[in-house]
């Protein structure tokens, strides 16, 4: 009987190469991508009527739909039988680590296309880890705008978006709390016709709440961003804020999608995967 890992994603996305790489190891299970995570209740409805089996599991994204939980386990999703979502916001949040980041740096400037190059200077793991952190305190009011409409979104039937920018690569023009909470009070402005309870009051009081949560050192020393903002967010503005600094990085072909393939493709960091407890419970379920 065949055995499926379903995941988000198409055929040559970073969540196939990953749980390629890091969980399947030796089990039965085949990956198979079904694309966005709005495809999850639609797809297994059908591939439960036609095959007949529950012999899968499904990893998705948290996202903003859920709030971390106090372990660091999987988080089951309500009313979907095998459907589980990862501890971290995204896969992506996982390969944000400055000392995995310099070490493929490293790696990166010494295979055979740089080697020789002698003008090619990499940032140390302290200079990466400073990178990260700034990165995470820039973004902090758009990630809290951001929990704060998903928030809202939880409490209504109806969709809308939770992001200000819809082109996926892009992050939003400025990131101080003001153009954000406009922002999001413009996203809303459509669709207060629908419900009494889509006020921007409540909005702003949910934006509170998380800026609250955001904004100590303690949430930046701990490193909690990691857990509560968004890998693909939180990305983007590393890679920018690397290549703004490190200019000879961009003389490697840096970008941090090709930091994760190379991760899943040309490199082996079992060990550091290791760690996650989501990810061993995953490897765990495929083995039972």
């Amino acid at each position: 009987m065949s055995k499926f890992i379903f995941c988000e994603g198409e055929e040559k996305s970073i969540d196939k190469l990953f749980i390629n790489k890091y969980i399947i190891l030796n089990s039965q299970y085949t990956v198979k991508p079904i694309g966005t995570k709005n495809n999850i209740s639609a797809f297994l409805q059908g591939y439960n009527t036609t095959v007949k089996t529950t012999n899968y599991v499904l990893i998705r994204d948290r996202d903003f739909d859920f709030e971390p939980t106090e372990t660091q386990g999987l988080i089951l999703v309500p009313k979907q039988k095998n459907v589980f979502t990862t501890y971290r916001a995204s896969i992506e949040s996982y390969f944000i680590d400055a000392s995995l980041l310099h070490k493929y740096l490293t790696w990166l400037r010494n295979t055979p296309n740089y080697k020789k190059k002698k003008t090619i200077n990499i940032p140390t793991r302290e200079e990466i880890q400073s990178i990260i952190i700034e990165a995470a305190q820039k973004i902090q009011y758009y990630q809290a705008v951001r929990w704060a409409l998903a928030r809202l979104k939880a409490e209504n039937k109806f969709y809308f978006e939770i992001k200000f920018v819809k082109e996926d690569g892009k992050m939003p023009e400025q990131f101080d709390l003001v153009y954000c909470q406009t922002q999001a009070n413009k996203l809303i402005e459509d669709f207060q016709h629908k419900a009494e309870k889509l006020s921007k009051d409540k909005l702003n009081t949910y934006i509170e709440r998380f800026v609250q949560k955001f904004s100590p050192d303690t949430f930046y020393n701990h490193e909690q961003y990691l857990v509560w903002f968004h890998g693909k967010d939180l990305q983007m503005l590393i890679q920018l804020e690397l290549l703004k600094n490190y200019s000879h990085l961009s003389k490697l072909g840096f970008s941090m999608e090709k930091f994760m393939i190379d991760v899943c493709s040309n490199l082996n960091e079992s060990e550091y995967f290791s760690q996650f407890e989501d990810f061993n419970e995953l490897k765990n379920k495929l083995q039972t």
